[in-house]
């Protein structure tokens, strides 16, 4: 028996060396391949911007005053960005469509299409990279940053990156849910923004802290949108029980300046610790839960904050 495994398994091993080689699909025959590179040295990890060296990776020749570019594979930026590997699914933005009217017409005139579509050129100036550019290749790494949107070559008067979205866009249909905007016009609170955080909206006018149910870890709800705040001066070493002495210290400061210093469900101090997450009027006035919401940060314990715990406890009376 093991003797006829043997023998099927060898004649499998045969007929797989023999077999010819899967062609590649269509999609892997359009992509570009290291072939493509016109210098020895050249391989995607390397850039070829900012140097004046590698025109003939993209031009057939220097193009002249005539604005004939003599771009190589047909003018397809696919190929000729092809160091960026783009796809349709991993880049920030689809080329080689044609907007709708209402885009159109919100493009700037120096916004270059392509036979009326969207293509790389339409928002990056690639000539810009094609001098050299001694200034950028004698900074350091840190200073380089500091060209980071010079090197993405972007056209308009550009201060950070999503700017440029907004020269087509309009920005309004894009702005984020700001969680702590808890209130409409009239002054009413808005149910649906309190489940951002709460598994349902709490009673404002009777709730404390321990009757509030959300929806996961409270240091990871306010993260989502705040980034993990490393620089932040509450940063990782905040997160953690305080000791006896603290605690004791923080029942004080409560009384003191009749606001509530919350800890998390495991006992910790946390960002709502000493911020106030709600809008001002969501939590009635007199209610200790209320301090702070109109503050700079929304502090708890404005101006002396940090003071409050680590400062001279007599200074605070």
């Amino acid at each position: 028996m093991l003797f006829k495994r043997c023998i099927l398994f060898i004649l499998l091993i045969i007929i797989i060396s023999l077999s010819p080689a899967v062609s590649k699909t269509t999609e892997e025959k359009n992509q570009p391949d290291a072939s493509t590179f016109v210098n020895k040295d050249v391989t995607f990890k390397t850039n070829l911007h900012f140097s004046g060296k590698y025109c003939d990776e993209c031009h057939e020749k220097i193009p002249g005053k005539d604005k004939n570019m003599h771009l190589k594979f047909s003018g397809d930026f696919t190929w000729l960005c092809r160091c960026h590997g783009y796809t349709p699914a991993t880049y920030i933005h689809p080329v080689d469509i044609e907007p709708s009217k209402e885009k159109k017409a919100r493009i700037p005139k120096d916004f270059p299409l392509k036979n009326g579509k969207i293509v790389c050129t339409t928002c990056h100036d690639i000539y810009k990279q094609c001098q050299e550019n001694p200034e950028y290749a004698q900074a350091g790494e840190w200073n380089r940053r500091f060209y980071r949107l010079q090197m993405l070559f972007l056209r308009g008067d550009i201060k950070k990156r999503t700017d440029i979205c907004f020269k087509c866009h309009e920005e309004q249909k894009y702005q984020k849910l700001n969680p702590h905007m808890q209130r409409n016009e009239k002054g009413e609170i808005i149910p649906e923004i309190c489940l951002y955080c709460h598994v349902a909206k709490p009673d404002e006018k009777t709730a404390d802290y321990e009757d509030v149910k959300l929806i996961g870890d409270l240091k990871m709800i306010c993260q989502r949108c705040h980034g993990d705040m490393i620089r932040h001066p509450g940063g990782i070493d905040h997160y953690r029980v305080p000791s006896t002495k603290m605690y004791i210290r923080m029942q004080m400061l409560e009384d003191k300046f009749e606001t509530v210093l919350p800890l998390d469900e495991e006992g910790k101090l946390t960002c709502i610790t000493c911020h106030n997450p709600h809008e001002k009027g969501v939590i009635p006035k007199g209610r200790r839960g209320a301090k702070g919401a109109s503050e700079s940060y929304r502090h708890r314990l404005p101006k002396i904050l940090c003071q409050a715990c680590h400062g001279k406890l007599e200074d605070l009376y």
